[in-house]
């Protein structure tokens, strides 16, 4: 087994004798290796005797590899099935000899998958038959109240009120770099899988933690009894920042480059953005109205926008494209080495694969396999003609490593947002894929590119959300080492 680090023996010992345990180590602090050595060191002590990790999908093949990589003799089974027939087939076929405690079973499980009832409840009844650890992977993912892996998972981890411990599983450990996004209720369905807040709803516990206002009331513009909430959380959750744990690890810079957009782009965005306007003015416009419409805009500067049947239509001639144009000039006179280039649509896809084809570009993309996902990351990683990958950022943000190399020359230190996200945890979890252990120099530079006010302003937003996570886990004790 690959020896632990200092944050990861610091977190272990927190969790000793909990049931209950949320691990929020930002990105690169080794999650997967910690909830591998805990299992397997339970394992030993005959607590448990199997594991499930629901994870996002691109990140199956990942726990797999880290199993491998270091040195784990477990038995591990990968959920790969999309349809019912096959994911109630694979529940029902997983065998496992369970009197053979060096190799204990491992089922891998995407959110998806969980969700679904048949899966959940061959999950909960292969859960119930033996003493199961259970991981919860980047458990922002459940940040929602409504939606169905969110209730999936309460139903997996279901605490009794009697007994206060799980009804179907023995240890569950929640893992993210970055809980919280948008405010505070991003934590209840996080906190309720480990045990915290059995008897508070979610309306109540945003009422007790959650300023709303803007239309209608409906948005939380920001947190109340902060101090209250690091409290409760206190006992269960161990939070540890990379600045501390790794102060060797390169700074993070940031750039912003500003093109003008072409006369037709520049029509449309002006006859749109005054349109906006209006319905602003008007006072009817919602969060998911004005969000939209800010989608609008921002696909107009990158020289495309779809129409009412999803069809994308491009505004200006690829070889013509400003941000394209910028794009190669930053990569062809300004940055060296490996570079990640983000983009959101898949329509950019195909623009960026064309314009950039002298880089030999790789890519990631929704819908992939995880498979191909990693045939495209080893290209990039290990290709020495390979320049860039192109990384859907929804599709990029979890689990991978693009740092390059393996030689220091060859490291991968930049990273150039052609498109951008609303989600505070995309735009965190995706910068990470560059800043983690291994990277070395003096910094990571982000580029992100600005075509008008509107790019600026999703930074600013970004910042602003970044600001309400602080204003809560300001006042949780971080882990620091001894």
């Amino acid at each position: 087994m690959s020896p632990l680090d200092p944050v990861q023996h610091a977190a272990l010992d927190f969790a000793r004798g909990k049931t209950g345990v949320g691990w929020f180590l930002e990105q690169g602090l080794g999650k997967t290796l910690l909830a591998l050595a805990e299992f397997h060191a339970l394992v030993l002590q005959n607590k448990v005797d199997r594991m499930i990790v629901i994870c996002p999908n691109s990140f199956k093949l990942g726990w797999v590899e880290e199993i491998e990589k270091h040195g784990f003799n477990f038995d591990t089974h990968v959920f790969r099935a999309a349809k019912r027939e096959a994911a109630t087939g694979f529940c029902k076929q997983t065998h496992i000899d369970l009197h053979n405690i060096f190799h204990p079973p491992v089922m891998v499980v995407n959110y998806e998958a969980a969700r679904m009832k048949t899966v959940l409840a061959g999950l909960i009844k292969w859960a119930s038959r033996g003493k199961c650890y259970l991981v919860i992977d980047e458990s922002i993912q459940i940040k929602g109240h409504r939606s169905l892996q969110t209730k999936a998972v309460h139903s997996l981890t279901a605490w009794s009120p009697f007994t206060h411990e799980p009804m179907h599983i023995r240890y569950v450990r929640i893992l993210t770099g970055r809980p919280q996004t948008q405010g505070p209720q991003d934590l209840w369905g996080q906190l309720r899988t480990i045990g915290l807040y059995q008897g508070k709803n979610f309306y109540a516990f945003r009422g007790d933690y959650c300023v709303m206002g803007g239309w209608q009331l409906k948005e939380v513009v920001k947190a109340k009894n902060q101090d209250h909430l690091a409290r409760t959380m206190a006992p269960s959750v161990f939070q540890a920042k990379k600045a501390d744990w790794l102060p060797s690890l390169p700074r993070k810079d940031f750039t912003i480059r500003d093109y003008a957009m072409s006369g037709e782009q520049r029509r449309q965005y002006l006859s749109m953005e005054e349109e906006f306007l209006l319905e602003i003015d008007s006072g009817v416009v919602t969060v998911d109205v004005a969000i939209a419409k800010y989608a609008k805009l921002a696909q107009i500067q990158t020289g495309f926008i779809y129409d009412e049947h999803g069809n994308a239509h491009e505004l200006v001639d690829p070889s013509e494209n400003p941000r394209v144009n910028l794009l190669r000039q930053l990569l062809d006179d300004e940055v060296s080495g490996k570079t990640v280039v983000v983009y959101r649509h898949r329509a950019i896809l195909q623009v960026l694969i064309r314009a950039l084809a002298e880089y030999d570009p790789a890519w990631i993309k929704g819908g992939m396999k995880p498979n191909e996902i990693e045939e495209q990351k080893a290209r990039f990683n290990d290709d020495p003609n390979c320049r860039i990958i192109l990384a859907q950022c929804d599709a990029s943000k979890y689990g991978h490593t693009l740092l390059a190399g393996p030689a220091e020359e060859d490291r991968c230190r930049t990273m150039i947002f052609f498109e951008n996200s609303y989600s505070a945890d995309t735009r965190d979890q995706i910068e990470d894929r560059i800043h983690r252990r291994g990277q070395t120099g003096e910094y990571v530079l982000y580029i992100d590119l600005s075509g008008s006010d509107l790019d600026r302003r999703i930074v600013r937003a970004l910042q602003r959300k970044d600001e309400l996570y602080r204003s809560v886990f300001k006042n949780l004790k971080v882990a620091e080492p001894a």
